[in-house]
């Protein structure tokens, strides 16, 4: 590879001085900064040339931006820091940088959780730590151990360790944590360079991808992350819109601080609908709720001759005790049988009511230490906080232990309880009504064990641990661009149910195929005989069971189906589930494609595979037969459909289909096993069941990866009608949106599209090749090995989240087919981008254009700019981006906002000429041309660029014919290239650009 210099940018006695200073660690500089072996540059060169002003640290030992920070006259000079050391500083006794606090071995505290190599890094930070764990310190352990759960490397940074069991208690669920003091977001706190140079000394030693802060009010964590071009996201406890306090404490209002969070972060994830709300206008929030211990709060509510009600919280003003304290005091005579109890520290303001006098039926109970001892002294619990709650773990607790709750319909509380059924909602601070509801459940205590036992099914379905897991894992792969498994999936066992009833031909068929197509040393098989009449049933599943990795299961008499497999999943303990018919034959890979989805997508609870002759789930056509060709083994047609429809991504359906349905244990420990009462022969009991992982926040998919051959009803004969119409009857009585959902999923674009690949296999359509690319990881080559987190993953999240792709495709053919649309992306340059949009003005002509202007995180002069355009001229439409998102990802931004069925990028420091506009786009009409380029001039005439060639020394294309005169023969004619400039380049609707 040739390497590049830059020999007239740099000095080679700055060069010598800093090789000889001994710090400059060129392997680690290289290691740490992969993009410079691309270049294939000397590293220090590239440090003086570039690396210093990207704030690139030349080794561990020197901070770049630390120097700056103590010696700010170098900064302001326009030094290189280490050239500046290595020259005078060293001699003037001049700092190299403030001490990095994290680097300190004292900061450190090494984790329980082991480190995968290949996995993304993120790092967790809390913002307080207090000598007791109220609800923050509950969320960041809620976080930790649903992150803990994933194959992630999670580091936790803590600003300060005041207790000592919570800080062993993070270690212990971590890889490790770095404690160090950095501070909250104030109106009276800018931005820490010493807590900045810390964060970005642990993203660069552990390789971070991810920043993720635990609440809105850290600052520092991202600013470090977006200046190592790292993801971000913050977790939005607070409801801004509500919160006057928080609004005061940074100085702004609520539009202001959403505004700024939005600018600082590239992901918020908001724990209530309500705080989501706040932030789903810019397409870069999740929903992912907080969540109750729902297995230490399986307790029981027994009402004595008291009924107890109880507030539980932190004992400040703003939780509403003042209020709980007057309902106390009316209900003393109004409700005689009712007693009051307020559990949480003592503190000054507790003090402050006992003197100002209490009722009698009411008392201070002290701090508790966990949900569970606080919930066992109550039968009722209340949420009476004057601040509007952004979610309300109390409430969440006090359902999850049966504990029906009165609260304000106020915040995201009405989110959690639902009134009339888990518990009551009551206007704000209407104490009268909360008396009211009081009296209720007093005359009537039965009511709070029927509340009681539906508060819990509520949280258990919508708000229990593993339902903020999967919801987390949903959202950080979008974030990181990638699925994120979970750590054990890789070593999770499967047990394929085999439920067998007569037919012993295609049993025999089936576990044929089972036994050569599946790795029995890591699953197994599991075949039930539910009481078989047929003799030659038996002997055949013994002659099986004596495989390795067979198990068999007798059933005495005929159970039916849906208590058959609830045997089988029981028998299986903590084993993922594959359930198949025994009328079916499998293929080679059959299980890779469907862990593939189970594994790696998102919420999966069920994965149905593709059939032959499967009902709805039949393809390429539904409720046929789809014949396999007698030419084919099941295997090679198996294989060919796949290699069709391998491209596809896994569809979501309302329900799955037992033939071959794979189910995850955790789903099942969510939700429970199948309904065996309602629906004990089967038919109906997937449906169900499927209807139910819906509601619990999963979703049940089809595998683009598996394709099934099935013979269908071996087992039931003639009954099917009778059991398919009695099971459907129910199914839409439970669920009466199950048949609009159904038709939807089944009639969608993405089914028809899958269905349209599968049928390429049946029309003679040749098997597709996938590109060498298609599988390479993204980020530049590097020898260092492990994850690659870098910019690019950053950009490449953003332009998957923040542009909606799928419907700039759909839409591609409504593009007005006379409208030009023309995107520059701009970065700062002013005057360049002034001249730019005049040259625009003047030379369009009479074209119907459109002009796209993104604004790339450009200073407030060109910001203010390109307002000003759009104020006076129609045709200008302006996009302010939140930070510098490259050129790439901000033409893609432009491209997403255009309504023009032909499109133009171009640079902000160029100037079109009259007549510049039709031959540019006159080549579109060759449907065999991508897309077209100018010749691009510089101000004195010579050429810059005319197409842009490889020369294969480097992955890296060059302009050709530079500094050619303009009329020179060699550019005078129509060319075609490889590849062409962005700096001006044209494409039309039916060629929309990936330019990222």
């Amino acid at each position: 590879m040739s390497q590049i210099s830059v020999a007239t940018a740099v000095s080679a006695q700055d060069v010598a001085r800093i090789k000889d200073s001994g710090l400059f660690d060129e392997e680690w500089y290289v290691r740490t900064y992969p993009d410079v072996a691309i270049l294939n540059m000397d590293p220090v060169e590239h440090y003086l040339w570039l690396g210093a002003r990207l704030n690139r640290d030349p080794s561990p030992h020197f901070s770049t931006s630390g120097y700056f920070e103590a010696n700010p006259d170098v900064r302001d000079a326009g030094a290189n820091p280490l050239a500046h050391y290595a020259k005078n500083g060293q001699r003037e006794g001049r700092k190299i940088a403030p001490r990095r606090r994290a680097a300190d071995p004292a900061a450190w505290r090494q984790g329980v959780i082991d480190v995968i190599e290949d996995a993304p890094s993120v790092l967790l930070c809390a913002h307080e730590v207090n000598p007791q764990m109220f609800g923050g310190e509950r969320s960041f352990i809620d976080m930790l151990d649903a992150l803990a759960q994933m194959k992630l490397n999670v580091y936790v940074a803590v600003p300060r360790e005041g207790n000592p069991d919570y800080i062993d208690l993070l270690r212990q669920k971590s890889c490790g944590l770095y404690s160090f003091p950095y501070y909250q977001w104030t109106k009276n706190r800018g931005p820490d360079e010493t807590s900045i140079e810390d964060f970005i000394h642990i993203i660069e030693q552990r390789n971070i991808a991810l920043v993720y802060c635990n609440t809105i009010v850290l600052v520092d964590p991202l600013i470090a992350a977006r200046r190592a071009g790292r993801l971000t996201a913050i977790h939005a406890r607070e409801l801004i819109d509500h919160d006057e306090h928080l609004c005061d404490r940074m100085g702004m209002d609520a539009a202001g601080i959403i505004k700024r969070i939005l600018h600082q972060t590239d992901y918020v994830i908001a724990n209530s609908a309500a705080t989501q709300k706040l932030f789903a206008h810019s397409r870069r929030s999740f929903h992912v709720p907080n969540v109750a211990k729902v297995d230490s709060l399986d307790m029981p509510n027994v009402v004595g001759e008291h009924v107890v009600f109880g507030i539980v919280s932190s004992n400040i003003p703003k939780k509403g005790i003042a209020d709980f304290v007057e309902v106390a005091r009316r209900a003393e005579e109004l409700v005689p049988n009712a007693r009051f109890r307020v559990i949480g520290p003592e503190n000054a303001y507790v003090e402050e009511l006992k003197e100002a006098g209490l009722p009698g039926n009411l008392e201070f109970a002290g701090y508790a230490d966990s949900p569970a001892e606080a919930m066992a002294q109550l039968n009722v619990v209340m949420a009476l906080s004057h601040f509007a709650e952004s979610f309300g773990r109390t409430v969440a607790e006090a359902q999850a232990a049966r504990r029906p709750v009165i609260g304000y319909r106020w915040g995201a509380v009405p989110e959690l309880i639902d009134d009339g059924q888990t518990g009551f909602l009551v206007g704000y601070k209407d104490v009268e009504a909360v008396v009211a509801r009081v009296n209720t459940l007093c005359k009537d205590p039965g009511l709070i064990a029927t509340m009681g036992t539906a508060g819990r099914e509520k949280i258990i379905r919508q708000f229990s641990p593993v339902v903020l897991r999967n919801n987390l894992r949903h959202a950080l792969s979008a974030i990181l661009a990638e699925d994120v498994p979970l750590r054990d999936d890789e070593t999770r066992r499967l047990t394929i149910i085999v439920p067998v009833y007569n037919a012993p031909e295609a049993v025999e068929r089936c576990l044929t195929s089972v036994l050569a197509k599946t790795d029995l040393t890591r699953d197994r098989v599991l075949m039930i005989n539910d009481g078989s009449s047929n003799e030659l049933v038996q002997p055949l599943l013994d002659r099986f069971a004596r495989h390795p990795g067979f198990h068999l299961l007798v059933n005495l008499q005929n159970m039916g189906y849906t208590r058959t497999i609830n045997r089988g999943i029981r028998w299986a303990e903590g084993d993922d589930i594959l359930l198949l018919n025994s009328d079916t034959i499998v293929h080679d890979g059959w299980i890779d494609g469907m862990r593939k989805v189970a594994f790696g997508t998102p919420k999966a609870g069920t994965v149905t595979a593709m059939g032959d002759n499967s009902g709805s789930f039949s393809f390429p056509v539904a409720n046929i037969v789809n014949a396999k060709p007698d030419d084919m083994s099941h295997d090679e047609w198996a294989k060919r459909i796949i290699a069709f429809t391998q491209v596809s991504e896994p569809i979501d359906v309302p329900t799955g289909n037992g033939f071959c349905l794979y189910i995850r244990r955790d789903l099942m420990d969510h939700i429970g096993l199948f309904d065996e009462e309602t629906f004990p022969r089967g038919y109906g009991e997937e449906n169900d069941f499927c209807m139910r992982t819906m509601k619990a926040g999963w979703k049940n998919f089809i595998t683009p990866h598996a394709y099934v051959f099935h013979q269908r009803t071996a087992s039931f004969g003639g009954e099917k009608d009778g059991l398919i119409k009695t099971a459907m009857e129910i199914v839409h009585q439970r669920y009466p949106d199950y048949a609009r959902r159904v038709k939807s999923a089944f009639g969608s674009g993405r089914m028809k599209a899958l269905r349209a690949l599968s049928a390429k296999a049946f029309e003679g359509a040749p098997v597709p090749t996938q590109p060498a690319w298609h599988n390479a990881p993204v980020g530049e080559p590097t020898d260092r090995p492990g994850y690659r987190a870098g910019p690019e993953k950053r950009f490449l999240s953003l332009n998957k989240m923040v542009i909606d792709w799928h419907t700039i495709r759909g839409q591609a053919p409504q593009r007005d087919p006379d409208l030009v649309s023309i995107i520059v992306c701009v970065f700062n340059q002013y005057s360049l981008t002034n001249k730019c949009l005049n040259a625009l003005a003047r030379h369009c002509g009479r074209a119907k254009v459109e002009f796209i202007m993104v604004n790339n995180g450009s200073d407030e002069e060109t910001s203010g700019l390109l307002d000003s355009w759009a104020e006076r001229d129609g045709r200008v439409t302006v996009i302010h981006n939140f930070d510098n998102l490259n050129f790439s990802l901000g033409n893609n931004i432009g491209f997403a906002a255009s309504q023009g069925a032909r499109v133009i990028f171009l640079n902000n420091d160029t100037e079109v000429k009259a007549g510049w506009m039709e031959p540019l786009l006159a080549p579109l009409a060759d449907p065999e041309v991508k897309g077209t380029q100018p010749k691009l001039l510089y101000p004195d005439g010579r050429l810059q660029c005319m197409g842009v060639v490889f020369s294969g020394k480097t992955p890296l294309g060059y302009p050709i014919y530079v500094d050619e005169a303009a009329d020179s023969p060699l550019v005078t004619q129509n060319r075609r290239f490889r590849a062409i400039t962005g700096a001006c380049f044209v494409t039309d609707r039916l060629r929309p650009p990936a330019l990222l």
